[in-house]
């Protein structure tokens, strides 16, 4: 429309121009037939007639000018030339803006090709930006098929690295090359020839109970399935008697008991009932699988710097629920540490049942436990110089933090029938 505006203004200035030369024409016609002889005056009134008068100015007494042909033929010749004037002013005008039209026309066509440029050069950049993006994808997937690849070796080398651990360690614990489970405690040792009367008493409270004259000390009684087992019975503490199943204490490297062991170890038990041990899975389930159990944790740090916790259920199960632990209400000073590890099957280095999605907290922290992800007690962690650093010390989170704890023991007794709320 912008475009034909101007067409349609210079069809109207050619019909103005047409009438112009048409009335021009009129004129020059009416200007022949004119007598040029006649002088060009100005006609006057005199009286009730009116004469043609050379005088310059109308006299005074009414003269009005009547017609004067040659006077109208330039009245129109003026006129004529006003209306040529005007039509060229117009003329000018509608050029002007019909330049600017143009021009403005061209400008905007200028930026519509320069968009339209810019728009062909982001689409050609998008185009190489998912060319560029389609290899990244492709050497994502290589570089993730090849992690997957390493991930699997890695894991066939810990295996393999695991296995010849293993067998190392049971070479050096059997150095004549006998083979065989570990025995559940490194106490005394009958004289070879000499029988030894059969134990009939399976826990502590029994043994205390048929002999109260019974002092503290490393004591050989039999699980209800008939297996002997050997324990530490504490005669002297508070509310006992009591069973100890786990010693810890901080001692010199040489005399450090091991506790990052196998399934099998710790299902049988190892270490001195006299010093530090570990009294079994097998015997915490047995012992605890069909009669009700109290737990009395106690630890101690330095001088008189100690705390206990004290669950008034403590439960194992057996190895088809891989020991899982079952506890009950919380009393004492150390905090709650075993919270996490309720219902928790036991983990070891070989034996992986915590809740990580992936790793091992058994073989990161040094120990066999109730693990989940991973602890917030960790009372078979290890004694060692970098073992806080490394998070696997002995430690009762709730109350040292990751510091080790020097000494630690776990002792039960069966459920009394009006247990106090807070035991000493």
């Amino acid at each position: 429309l912008a475009l034909h505006a101007p067409c349609h203004q210079n069809e109207n200035m050619a019909g103005y121009r047409s009438v112009s030369l048409v009335f021009s024409a009129i004129l020059a016609f009416s200007v022949a037939q004119t007598d040029q002889s006649l002088p060009n005056y100005d006609v006057t009134a005199h009286g009730d007639r009116c004469l043609y008068s050379l005088l310059a100015e109308k006299p005074e007494g009414g003269c009005r000018e009547t017609y004067s042909p040659q006077k109208q033929l330039m009245v129109m010749q003026e006129h004529i030339n006003n209306m040529d004037e005007a039509i060229d002013k117009s003329e000018e005008r509608h050029t002007e803006a019909h330049t600017a039209n143009r021009n403005k026309l061209l400008e905007e066509e200028k930026a519509s090709l320069t968009a339209e440029n810019e728009i062909k050069e982001i689409e050609i950049h998008t185009e190489g930006l998912e060319k560029s993006n389609d290899n990244l994808n492709e050497r994502l997937q290589e570089q993730t098929a090849k992690m997957r690849q390493l991930q699997n070796q890695i894991s066939t080398l810990s295996t393999a690295i695991s296995r010849l651990l293993d067998e190392q360690m049971e070479t050096d614990s059997d150095p004549a090359g006998t083979t065989g489970p570990p025995p559940t405690s490194a106490g005394p040792q009958e004289p070879t020839g000499t029988s030894r009367p059969t134990p009939t008493f399976r826990d502590c409270s029994e043994l205390k109970k048929e002999k109260p004259d019974e002092e503290s000390g490393v004591k050989t009684m039999a699980l209800p399935d008939g297996q002997e087992y050997t324990a530490y019975c504490d005669f002297t503490s508070p509310n006992g008697p009591w069973t100890v199943i786990q010693r810890r204490q901080k001692a010199d490297d040489n005399k450090q008991v091991d506790f990052f062991k196998t399934w099998e170890e710790y299902k049988t038990g190892f270490g001195d009932p006299s010093g530090e041990y570990w009294i079994g899975n097998h015997a915490l389930h047995h012992l605890t699988g069909n009669t009700d159990y109290e737990l009395r944790v106690e630890l101690h740090a330095t001088g008189n710097d100690q705390a206990h916790a004290h669950y008034d259920m403590f439960k194992v199960s057996g190895e088809e629920s891989n020991y899982q632990l079952k506890l009950g209400r919380y009393t004492g000073t150390a905090g709650d540490a075993l919270y996490v590890h309720r219902d928790q099957p036991f983990s070891t280095r070989d034996r992986d049942h915590d809740t990580l999605a992936s790793g091992s907290c058994a073989r990161a922290y040094r120990g066999g436990w109730w693990y989940a992800k991973c602890f917030d007690a960790n009372l078979n962690g290890e004694y060692s110089e970098d073992a806080e650093a490394n998070l696997s010390s002995v430690s009762w989170v709730p109350w040292r933090g990751y510091q080790a704890v020097p000494r630690v023991e776990m002792k039960i007794r069966p459920k009394q029938a009006e247990a106090s709320d807070s035991l000493p």
